[in-house]
């Protein structure tokens, strides 16, 4: 890896599915779902997420409601992943995001 990034952000419910399911270049796959992991989400899903730094949280091994995102730009092998946990309802909605460029 040349560079990665982890973070765990919160977005407004309303503008998650804008922000995550519009990319502008590469390879793109979406997956929704319920009680489990988004297939899509290989890099998160292996020990990528592992090696995030101490103060990022952990990710969970399962989700209530996600919609999960990936993005591969083959010409500069950048991979973006992101999982939204949609749960409840709520005004806001946690997403987590990696991002890693080979």
């Amino acid at each position: 890896m040349d560079v990665a990034i982890w973070a765990v952000l919160e977005v407004p419910r309303e503008d998650v599915r804008e922000v995550l399911t519009h990319p502008q270049t590469g390879q793109f796959k979406s997956a929704e779902g319920q009680g489990g992991f988004p297939e899509v989400c290989t890099h998160m899903a292996g020990a990528y997420w592992a090696s995030a730094p101490d103060w990022i949280p952990s990710l969970p091994r399962t989700f209530a409601r996600y919609l999960g995102v990936s993005r591969f730009e083959p010409s500069s092998y950048d991979v973006r992943e992101a999982i939204a946990e949609m749960g409840d309802g709520g005004e806001m909605v946690t997403v987590y995001v990696f991002y890693v460029t080979y």
